[in-house]
């Protein structure tokens, strides 16, 4: 698509969800009870919150942001998050005049939203908006930075209390954690295995996908009319 085409364009920074990926998440909502999930992890970019709200929105069950969850692709605009207060907001920036993004207070279950505070600021090499659209030329440094956090994803994952956990990403981390090509916003279970690193023992870390990942619930063909100009005959 276009982002893809012209991946530095300001208009693509931390693109928000589409009519289509709404109706995706929220086709989720009646069934995410039933799994039963202790936590849900989230990345903070603008797609990700609202899928988890969306999801989640039915559910009791804190949603934890953890900016290593956020997408690769750092040179690309739609991949640079922003700050806190701009999320709240619905800005560009805390306190900026651009608002084309929903205020994080229009997703249904916002209020269960934990640790937004982790991008009150920026954090170099894992959050930091406005050097990353600075260093957009430097694809290959901005793509070490992501692989440094996906490992420390994978931390993060082996070292949690709870035992079921449901991460809302993204296409890249996905792919990277799991070995999985998966379609938007499909379920893709998996036991992670592993252990932390202790002493000169390295970090070991593995995963199994038990299939069969799962699409997500009919929208009906009404729910892809945008996608067409004019009427259907």
């Amino acid at each position: 698509d276009e982002s893809e085409i012209h991946p530095f364009l300001a208009k693509w920074w931390d693109a928000p969800m589409t009519k289509l990926g709404q109706m995706q998440a929220s086709s989720w909502a009646g069934v995410a009870p039933t799994w039963e999930v202790e936590e849900v992890w989230v990345s903070p970019l603008c797609r990700a919150l609202e899928t988890a709200c969306r999801i989640f929105q039915h559910c009791d069950v804190p949603i934890r942001v953890t900016p290593n969850a956020r997408e690769g692709w750092w040179h690309c605009s739609e991949n640079q998050g922003r700050l806190q207060n701009a999320i709240e907001q619905g800005t560009d920036i805390p306190g900026g005049s651009e608002s084309r993004w929903p205020k994080l207070s229009e997703f249904p279950g916002s209020h269960k939203i934990r640790g937004l505070s982790q991008v009150s600021e920026p954090v170099r090499t894992k959050w930091d908006p406005s050097t990353e659209r600075a260093m957009q030329k430097e694809e290959d440094m901005l793509f070490d930075q992501w692989k440094l956090s996906l490992e420390a994803l994978k931390l993060e994952l082996l070292s949690a209390p709870c035992k079921r956990i449901a991460l809302v990403c993204h296409w890249g981390v996905i792919e990277q954690l799991t070995g999985v090509d998966s379609e938007n916003c499909h379920l893709v279970p998996t036991i992670v295995h592993g252990q932390e690193a202790t002493g000169k023992e390295p970090m070991r870390w593995s995963c199994s996908v038990c299939q069969p990942i799962v699409p997500h619930p009919s929208l009906g063909i009404r729910a892809y009319d945008h996608f067409f100009d004019g009427p259907r005959h």
